[in-house]
């Protein structure tokens, strides 16, 4: 069940691409066709109603003195990125039938990182993060943010970056409470 979303997502762009194919094939007006393709996006937010991603950050933030979790590994974007990807394929001849992977690391970012990176901007000023992590095993995957560099024009946002911006977020909406 936990696959339902990201499945989804497979089979919307498969249909996409094959109403393409069929209509150019019988010779039929149709539109041009590129795709975006963010991976796990955070970011600050624009509202305080959080979605599920950052949330996952957020309830890291906010666990309770002395408790543990297993580190865990994500791919990342910074939102921003994801908006600016679809305005400059907007205007764009070169992302026409292709995909564009939106990714801010060619590699996957622990958790714990993002962990780290907040207690350099945070903890000692007025903010205590209480979570140890459990190691686990490195996972190593690269992604190809060549098309979104080169086409698309964009680079991406640090981790640094995308983290303090998200954590400002959430205390500008009182989504982060001081110790």
């Amino acid at each position: 069940m936990k696959y339902v979303y990201g499945k989804s997502k497979v089979l919307a762009e498969k249909a996409a691409w094959d109403f393409i194919k069929s209509n150019k094939k019988n010779n039929s007006k149709c539109f041009d066709l590129s795709v975006i393709i963010p991976v796990t996006t955070f970011g600050p937010l624009l509202t305080p109603s959080i979605s599920s991603t950052p949330k996952i950050f957020l309830d890291v933030l906010k666990m309770q003195n002395g408790s543990k979790m297993s580190d865990r590994y994500y791919p990342f974007c910074d939102v921003r990125d994801v908006a600016l990807a679809h305005y400059e394929a907007a205007f764009s001849q070169e992302v026409i039938g292709h995909r564009h992977l939106i990714v801010s690391t060619r590699h996957l970012i622990p958790i714990s990182t993002w962990a780290k990176i907040f207690r350099n901007l945070y903890e000692k000023q007025i903010f205590k993060l209480n979570v140890q992590f459990d190691a686990v095993p490195k996972r190593t995957t690269e992604y190809d943010d060549s098309r979104m560099r080169n086409v698309l024009g964009i680079k991406a946002r640090d981790v640094e970056t995308t983290v303090k911006d998200m954590v400002d977020s959430f205390i500008e909406f009182g989504l982060l409470s001081k110790i």
